[in-house]
């Protein structure tokens, strides 16, 4: 089999986690707030339009704002557009970095035709020269709020030790970029860049602490009680906190089941390799995995064969979690199709000792 390089840097959304802040934001106006201009085009700074659509289709409004009196609105519904800003930072290897942003949906479509989930894209681009041509390096897909009409904020990790170092020395471009035929306008705001203080996850070791009784329990009937979850609420297929996740998607990605803003670590798509031709998906895996949960990879309802995904490398991401990084076969279209689902089997994983 032909060897390829990893060049994806494993990087995982966090919604409401505790993974520490930006230190110094590299971006300039980060929340949209220039006084001589009222739309971002493809000549504005620092921020610029891109994309083949909608290059003018972003506007500076006061109609939402989270922080300051300004955030960028998506103006049309039909039109895949995007901004980006060229930070003219180089990346450091073996710095953490963190990029988060926060994101609001209002004012319902009125026409039928406008289907697709109000989402935003945030990626991180490198180019060799700070002029470019800019590609695409590592982005989180399709984020969108849980509630319409209210800002929520949206943050990943860059670990010290990713693929990312194999871009060092590289100029960055940050890029925000909307689907066509959005249901909602899209709003965003506060957006940040830069290095982390973010630590490793203590949650392996309150759980090593439990109660008496947990050492005779499962992984995952340990994980529900450390959060307090009882009775119907302790059920895997249960939703306490009413996100979008249920308790088992909660354990399995490093979510808080009490909390509707916290849905863990968000399995991401991203290039193996410098031209952009090879794709990877990249999930986070329990350690204790073994131990009662199945991760399973699935197009349109089957499980993958190999011919279409295979796992390319695993690397730790704290004491309780590993990245998966499966390839997806070139010769598989629509890529994005091919989704994660968990399966609990205690009863064949036995009980901890």
């Amino acid at each position: 089999m032909l060897k390829m390089k990893i060049c994806i840097a494993v990087v995982f959304a966090t919604c409401g986690m505790s993974f520490g802040e930006v230190v110094q934001n590299l971006l300039t106006d980060p929340g949209f707030e220039p006084s001589n201009i009222s739309m971002i085009s493809e000549t504005s700074s620092p921020w610029f339009a891109v994309g083949k659509e909608g290059l003018e289709g972003c506007l500076l409004t006061s109609v939402h704002a989270h922080g300051g009196t300004q955030s960028a609105e998506f103006k049309y519904y039909f039109s895949q557009s995007g901004i980006a800003q060229n930070t003219g930072h180089r990346i450091e290897a073996g710095k953490i970095y963190e990029i988060s942003f926060w994101m609001l949906i209002d004012e319902p479509a009125s026409d039928a035709k406008f289907i697709n989930t109000p989402t935003v894209t945030m990626a991180l681009w490198s180019s060799p020269q700070v002029e470019g041509p800019y590609q695409f390096r590592l982005g989180l897909f399709n984020r969108t709020p849980t509630v319409a009409g209210e800002w929520q904020k949206f943050s990943y990790v860059i670990p010290a030790k990713s693929a990312l170092s194999e871009f060092a020395n590289e100029y960055v471009q940050v890029r925000v970029t909307k689907p066509k035929n959005a249901t909602h306008r899209i709003f965003v705001d506060d957006i940040a860049f830069g290095s982390s203080d973010a630590k490793p996850s203590k949650k392996a070791k309150q759980t090593e602490k439990g109660n008496g009784k947990s050492a005779q329990t499962t992984p995952y009937r340990r994980w529900a009680s450390m959060h307090g979850l009882k009775g119907s609420e302790a059920l895997p297929n249960a939703n306490p906190d009413g996100d979008a996740l249920n308790n088992l998607y909660e354990y399995g990605l490093g979510g808080n089941p009490t909390d509707g803003n916290d849905v863990g670590m968000t399995p991401i798509y991203g290039n193996l390799d410098e031209h952009g031709t090879n794709f990877a998906y990249i999930y986070p895996r329990r350690i204790d995995a073994n131990k009662g949960l199945i991760y399973r990879l699935e197009r349109n309802g089957r499980t993958v064969t190999k011919d279409e995904c295979e796992e390319m490398n695993t690397a730790k991401l704290n004491d309780e979690y590993d990245a998966i990084v499966m390839r997806i076969s070139p010769e598989v279209e629509n890529k994005q199709d091919i989704q994660l689902k968990l399966i609990l089997n205690e009863d064949s994983a036995g009980k901890d000792k």
